[in-house]
């Protein structure tokens, strides 16, 4: 489909649009401090988008630093009629000092809820970026600023295995928590156009639920994960029962038969693997889809150290067994004996469905595993969809729209075409296979 590229475009450069609005109208060399922590705020914001942009449009900062990404459009040439693309390392170079710089102004801003952006959360992003840009050292140092820095309810510590044994993820004064977006009921404009009516499982509004478009985990990546793991219960299993909908109720339903329920024009019963990952804020309508949304949370922070400071040499290991053990699995022992295959499983557990697994694919040059030779009949993969595309190709790169490429004469467009059913069956990923 065209339509992630096409929105994730227009998102993105919309929000790169505001914030560089922000920016052009405050001189840090004479602003207030209030206005300093608003332009601190903005640079990041901008620094957030073009780390959502760079890694679809463009291959791997360490291998291919020359590569066209997207066009750099800052307050600087905001006036420019046409944007060339730039290269990989020049948005990196721009995405670092973007939130160098909010990190200096944001220094002692204490925001007053979590849907600002605070230093910790700059730091959070730069931990990411420097992640990307495989500079090992640099992001696990930031990941710790992170959780240091970080304010308002965000108290640094992980969900804990009490907290995650039921549908969550859906509030953003939840402690662990560090930036996310508010969307409650009142604020939502048109049911359909916010991520519970998409991603969640509950909802009595949405097409997913009443049409069985349930978002689900790959067969393949749910029978890796060990039945101590309490994450397991974020899907429901191939006979619909998760452990996590026990006492859970429903429209009336409680427990499994939530899963197996059949409401005419509401809901149909739930497919093997569907989540139950993400729930609804107590007394949310459940026809409005109100539900905020994870930007950022405690668990990340921790895994970019894991994965990091193992990288750099360190001991990312006992970081990873820590947080497994005493917030996910009281029996963890590593799946995978080499780390970067067992951290790789780790993110893609953790954070499924909260928009990492893509840009970990790109950046770890991994192969994209939807489904191995034999299984055609037997995964939760439709038919047409049944495909696998080796690391490298270039049809991992999402196509820049139509839109831009006409307007703008300097674009040059991706190269694609659509992978066939079927393609590249005997493609292995190390974690799935």
């Amino acid at each position: 489909s065209l339509r992630n590229p096409n929105i994730r475009w227009r998102i993105f450069y919309a929000q790169i649009k505001a914030a560089n609005d922000i920016i052009a109208a405050r001189d840090p060399q004479t602003a207030s401090a209030a206005d300093l922590n608003t332009l601190g705020q903005a640079l990041a914001l901008r620094a957030f988008d073009y780390l959502n942009l760079a890694p679809y449009y463009a291959f791997d900062y360490a291998q291919h630093p020359d590569d066209p990404c997207v066009p750099l459009v800052t307050d600087t040439n905001a006036d420019e009629k046409a944007y060339a693309r730039s290269t990989v390392k020049e948005v990196y170079t721009q995405i670092i000092d973007d939130l160098t710089n909010a990190i200096n102004y944001l220094d002692g801003y204490t925001r007053t809820a979590s849907n600002f952006i605070d230093k910790g959360v700059a730091y959070g992003l730069r931990a990411r970026a420097y992640l990307a840009m495989e500079k090992w050292v640099e992001a696990a140092a930031d990941a710790k600023a992170a959780l240091e820095n970080v304010t308002g309810t965000c108290d640094g510590t992980p969900y804990s295995i009490d907290e995650i044994s039921k549908p969550s993820f859906c509030n953003i004064s939840d402690h662990n928590w560090m930036w996310g977006i508010r969307l409650s009921d009142s604020m939502i404009d048109g049911e359909y156009a916010s991520w519970p009516s998409w991603i969640g499982s509950f909802s009595t509004n949405a097409y997913s639920v009443a049409t069985g478009t349930y978002a689900m985990i790959n067969q393949n990546l749910f029978d890796k994960i060990p039945d101590t793991d309490a994450r397991k219960g974020w899907w429901v299993d191939a006979d619909l029962h998760s452990d996590h909908l026990d006492g859970f109720t429903w429209q009336g339903f409680t427990g499994d038969a939530i899963a197996s329920a059949e409401v005419e024009d509401v809901k149909v019963a739930y497919l093997p693997y569907t989540n139950i990952k993400f729930g609804f804020q107590s007394g949310a309508d459940l026809a409005k889809n109100g539900g905020d949304w994870c930007l950022m949370r405690v668990e990340e922070m921790l895994l970019i150290q894991a994965e990091a400071l193992a990288k750099s040499g360190a001991d990312g290991q006992s970081v990873l067994t820590n947080f497994m053990k005493t917030y996910r699995d009281a029996n963890y022992s590593p799946v995978f004996s080499k780390f970067e295959d067992e951290i790789w499983f780790q993110r893609r557990v953790e954070l499924w469905g909260e928009g990492f697994a893509y840009a970990d694919l790109m950046r770890l040059r991994k192969n994209m595993v939807r489904f191995h030779a034999g299984q055609e009949e037997d995964i939760n993969v439709p038919t047409t969809a049944q495909f696998n595309i080796p690391a490298g190709d270039k049809r991992l790169l999402m196509v820049i729209p139509q839109t831009e490429i006409n307007a703008n004469p300097l674009i040059v467009q991706n190269e694609t075409s659509t992978p066939k059913a079927g393609e590249n069956s005997g493609l292995t990923d190390g974690i799935t296979d």
